[in-house]
């Protein structure tokens, strides 16, 4: 008896942190339009064997972490991830939100 070996199937985030007072709608309009050109990929669409909307993953020190997650054939997650963030960065270079950088943990009181 041979056993084979077994690739789990997970899925993969892409996140943002954006300003909490950052309007979600185009982001998430943003997330829609590029899952759907990955899926009208043609080097890109037999990799990909799910995909969701993005959504507010977690509210954290004042600002929003968006996320979407997609799941991808076994060691073409990267791929695909790649192929996502190229176009929200171009988007956030050109549009008017931008990533907020990750706050600063530590003590507030402490003198510089």
């Amino acid at each position: 008896m041979q056993l084979k070996a077994v690739q789990l199937i997970k899925p993969c985030a892409v996140a943002i942190r954006v300003a909490f007072d950052t309007d979600v709608e185009p982001i998430r309009k943003l997330f829609k339009k590029i899952g759907e050109e990955i899926a009208a990929d043609p080097e890109l669409a037999p990799d990909l064997i799910a995909r969701s909307r993005a959504r507010i993953g977690d509210v954290e020190y004042g600002t929003l972490i968006i996320q979407t997650k997609f799941t991808a054939e076994p060691g073409k997650q990267s791929m695909i991830r790649l192929a996502a963030l190229k176009p929200v960065h171009k988007a956030f270079r050109e549009t008017e939100f931008g990533p907020c950088p990750s706050p600063l943990t530590g003590d507030a009181a402490a003198p510089a």
